[in-house]
C-alpha cells in the first residue's frame, strides 16, 4: 500500500547487550528502542518505551499503529455511493466517474485488508521490545492467550499497559487509584469500536482500580451501567434512552444488573437501517446504518 514499508518479520533483531532492541532496518538508519521491564516493587520505564516505539510503529504500519494513540481500530471512511444521474452515459461517457468510485471502493478495501494481515507481524514486533521480566508477567494475564488466538493486537497492546500500570509500589497508592479512578470514568465507546474491544478495556480499567485498591472496585452493577451509559450514541441510542427513561420511571432492574448482562445485551442489540433490514448495531459504523463491510446482518 502506498505510504507503508514492508519489512520482513524474520528480519526483526535483538541487540546483544539485552538491553536495547532494533527495528529490522530497511535502511543504514538503525532506530533504537529499549527494552519494557517489569519490576515488581520498582517504576516500569513504560512512558519512555511508548514514546519511543509508537513512532516507529507508525511509520511501519501506518493505520494499524494508530490503535496505540487512539485505544481503537481504525476504520476508513464509507465510500459515497455516487448519483445515477452521475454515471448516465452522458454524465459520465468515458466512465471516469464511475471507475474514481470503484478504485475508492478498492482503496478502502486494500486498506482493511493490509490491516488485518500486519496485526501477527505488530504483534512479533512489540514482543521484540519486551524484556523476559515483562513478557512472563504478561502471560500470567489468561487474557494473553485468548488475544494470541486471533492475533489481537489491540487488546495486546491494551494488556501491556495495564500490566505496567499496575505494578505494586509503582507509585503512591493514593496516587495509583485516583489515576485508575479517573481512567475508568473517562471511559466511552469510540464511534469505530466493537462493543467487544470498549468491554475489554472496560474490564481492564476495574481490575486497574482493584489492583491499586480492591475495596474500592466498583461493583459490578455499577459497571454495568456505566458500561450502558458510555455506549456510541450513535449506534446504541434507542437501548440508552429506554434504560434511562425505564430508570427515571422506577422500573426494577432498568439497566443491567450484571457487566456480563450489559455486554450481551448491547452485543444483541439491533437497529433498522435504511434499507429496512435488522442488522447489528455493533457493525453500524455509519450514520445511514452501513456497516464496515456493506453487508447486512442476518
Amino acid at each position: 500500500m502506498p505510504g507503508f514499508k514492508k519489512k520482513n518479520p524474520r528480519l526483526l533483531i535483538k541487540s546483544t547487550d539485552g538491553s536495547k532492541s532494533s527495528l529490522s532496518k530497511s535502511s543504514k538508519e538503525e532506530s533504537s528502542i529499549p527494552k519494557l521491564i517489569y519490576r515488581m516493587n520498582g517504576n516500569s520505564n513504560l512512558k519512555d518505551w511508548e514514546e519511543a516505539i509508537i513512532p516507529e510503529l507508525l511509520k511501519e504500519y501506518g493505520y494499524l499503529a494508530e490503535l496505540c494513540k487512539t485505544g481503537a481500530y481504525y476504520v476508513p471512511p464509507e465510500v459515497p455511493v455516487p448519483n445515477e444521474e452521475e454515471l448516465t452515459k452522458e454524465a459520465d461517457p468515458y466512465k471516469i466517474k464511475l471507475q474514481e468510485y470503484r478504485n475508492k471502493i478498492k482503496r478502502r478495501s486494500d486498506i482493511i485488508n493490509e490491516m488485518s494481515d500486519n496485526r501477527i507481524k505488530m504483534w512479533g514486533e512489540i514482543e521484540i521490545h519486551l524484556s523476559k521480566s515483562s513478557m512472563d508477567e504478561i502471560k500470567t494475564y489468561a487474557e494473553y492467550e485468548q488475544h494470541k488466538t486471533t492475533w489481537d493486537v489491540l487488546n495486546f497492546w491494551n494488556l501491556i499497559k495495564q500490566v505496567h500500570q499496575c505494578q505494586p509500589g509503582s507509585t503512591n497508592k493514593s496516587d495509583a487509584l485516583v489515576d485508575a479512578q479517573e481512567n475508568y470514568w473517562s471511559i466511552q465507546q469510540f464511534s469505530n469500536e466493537f462493543i467487544a474491544d470498549y468491554k475489554d478495556r472496560v474490564e481492564a480499567a476495574v481490575k486497574r482500580i482493584e489492583t491499586a485498591d480492591a475495596t474500592k472496585t466498583p461493583l459490578d452493577a455499577e459497571v454495568a451501567q456505566k458500561f450502558i451509559k458510555k455506549l456510541d450514541p450513535k449506534r446504541y441510542s434507542e437501548l440508552m434512552l429506554k434504560c434511562e427513561s425505564d430508570s427515571r420511571k422506577g422500573i426494577p432492574n432498568a439497566y443491567p444488573q450484571t457487566f456480563v448482562k450489559a455486554y450481551q445485551l448491547a452485543h444483541n442489540h439491533r437497529t433498522l437501517s435504511a434499507k429496512g433490514r435488522l442488522e447489528r448495531a455493533d457493525l453500524n459504523f455509519t450514520a445511514s446504518g452501513g456497516n464496515i463491510a456493506g453487508a447486512a446482518v442476518d
